[in-house]
């Protein structure tokens, strides 16, 4: 492992096969957590939200995105996304090819009641 990014025997990197480890908490907890894709590079498709699970989240999400290289991941974003019924959703973009170096997103929505 090089930078957190895999190598596979043939020395080209295999992004598709980083594991990227998830720590979502929220104020209030209990928000549900989401994620999805964004892509403004024609290689990867933007993807529909995918349900988490709710806060305090933690978990592993394995890159499986059809087109994702390393070469166009900073083309790429993943949009993790907080909403709770009676609070204004919340959402944060990471550039994919920032998060490949960590291998982490670690991030605290403070939720904020609707009136």
């Amino acid at each position: 492992m090089l930078s957190g990014i895999l190598l596979g025997c043939d020395g080209l990197v295999k992004v598709n096969e980083s594991v990227l480890h998830l720590s979502i908490e929220s104020e209030p907890t209990g928000g549900d957590v989401y994620w999805r894709i964004s892509s403004t590079t024609t290689d990867v498709k933007s993807s529909n939200r995918l349900h988490l699970g709710m806060t305090p989240y933690r978990g592993t999400k394995t890159l499986n995105i059809p087109g994702l290289t390393f070469d166009n991941a900073s083309s790429v974003s993943v949009v993790i996304i907080v909403e709770k019924e009676g609070y204004h959703e919340k959402s944060e973009r990471y550039n994919l090819a920032s998060v490949l170096n960590d291998l982490e997103i670690s991030s605290k929505f403070k939720l904020t009641p609707k009136r």
